[in-house]
């Protein structure tokens, strides 16, 4: 009798659970076999309701994903969805399937469908992946590619909210766009071309070993050594005149691939911008095209100071720019620089390229060396 009395216990019990054992507020109506013991807010397997599931992941999002709890892709959908609004995410029109940012350079989705099938594209892995300052680079067997590392931080971000941190990396092979796939979501950060973040990079890397800021073990120190003497320029910048360096910071810009449609603006009155420019950039649905302002400071002697850079909220209700750009053949004073940042909190796209950007670039394209010799040191 015991026995058919315990059988029945149990046939009752498979379909009735009690109140639930984290808020004791609703009905427990989800098995969770995440929670096979009790945890901190005391829920059992099965013992769980609607409210406090969704509580539950919000909290311990990568636990559930590791789990594999069935109902992940669901949690996540509704995460997404609460995390896009708090990061100015919205539903992109051209691909429904995911989110973008106001850039629209990276993409979140939640999806059955593969990245490669959203996009129409092949995806390859990535071999190997850098962190810079302000770039990321991909490595696959074929190609090296570019990222700014605020985009990809930004989509690393918002999946480790989603759970999801244990992630795959891939190139989509026509657009050169990152892929990072986890358990059920990916994001997607549009791609840059490599020569300009490379530079960047460089400049940055070896200024950090020559003061010290950087230890490396001794083949890459091997390795630093041969950069650095290849692109250390012996040059004489005291040698050209304000046209003269206007004009070569104008063929340093039209060097880069990604920059086009270079003019000379000073010679014809164009007040406060001395050269006009487009830059191709690479978004998640295609290639937009952003104006450039530069500005050319021929200070061989000295650094650019705070008094040296125009206010920028003038200058951009002058010329609409999408990117301001400085170019000097002498340095960025501390004032300058903080200055410049204070512009980049704003929200102005700044870039600023001293001496050693520019030399590094001339050594890189020997038609520049050659149409200014005058520069050449003797």
């Amino acid at each position: 009798m015991s026995g058919d009395s315990e059988t029945e216990d149990s046939s009752e019990y498979e379909g009735n659970y009690g109140s639930c054992d984290s808020c004791g507020q609703y009905e427990a109506t989800i098995e969770c076999s995440l929670f096979d013991e009790e945890i901190d807010h005391g829920v059992m397997e099965g013992e769980i309701c609607e409210d406090c599931c969704e509580s539950a992941f919000e909290s311990e999002p990568v636990s559930c994903v590791q789990n594999g709890c069935p109902r992940v892709k669901r949690l996540q959908f509704a995460l997404l969805e609460k995390t896009a609004k708090e990061n100015d995410f919205k539903k992109s029109n051209k691909i429904p399937e995911i989110y973008v940012n106001s850039a629209n350079a990276v993409g979140i989705g939640v999806s059955e469908a593969e990245p490669e099938t959203t996009f129409k594209d092949t995806a390859i892995p990535v071999d190997a992946f850098y962190t810079g300052s302000e770039y990321d680079f991909a490595k696959t067997k074929q190609q090296k590619y570019a990222y700014s590392k605020d985009f990809v931080d930004e989509a690393l971000s918002i999946l480790k909210r989603l759970g999801e941190e244990d992630l795959d990396y891939e190139i989509l092979s026509r657009s050169g766009a990152l892929i990072m796939k986890g358990y059920s979501a990916w994001s997607v950060v549009s791609g840059l071309s490599i020569d300009w973040p490379y530079m960047l990079e460089t400049r940055d890397f070896l200024e950090n070993v020559r003061n010290g800021y950087a230890i490396f073990e001794e083949a890459v120190n091997e390795e630093i050594r041969l950069v650095d003497l290849t692109i250390k320029a012996n040059l004489d910048w005291s040698k050209l005149k304000p046209s003269q360096f206007e004009e070569l910071c104008m063929d340093i810009l039209a060097s880069f691939e990604s920059i086009s449609n270079c003019v000379l603006t000073g010679a014809t009155g164009d007040e406060g911008r001395d050269i006009k420019a487009k830059e191709k950039v690479k978004t998640i649905t295609g290639v937009e095209l952003r104006n450039w302002c530069v500005q050319c400071k021929h200070f061989p002697s000295r650094p650019v100071g705070r008094q040296d850079i125009e206010d920028l909220n003038t200058l951009h209700t002058r010329f609409k720019f999408d990117v301001y750009c400085i170019m000097t053949s002498g340095t960025f004073g501390p004032n300058a620089t903080r200055l410049l940042e204070e512009y980049e909190k704003q929200g102005y796209k700044v870039e600023y390229m001293d001496r050693q950007f520019l030399e590094n670039r001339i050594k890189q394209v020997p038609s520049l060396l050659k149409k200014f010799c005058d520069l050449s040191a003797k």
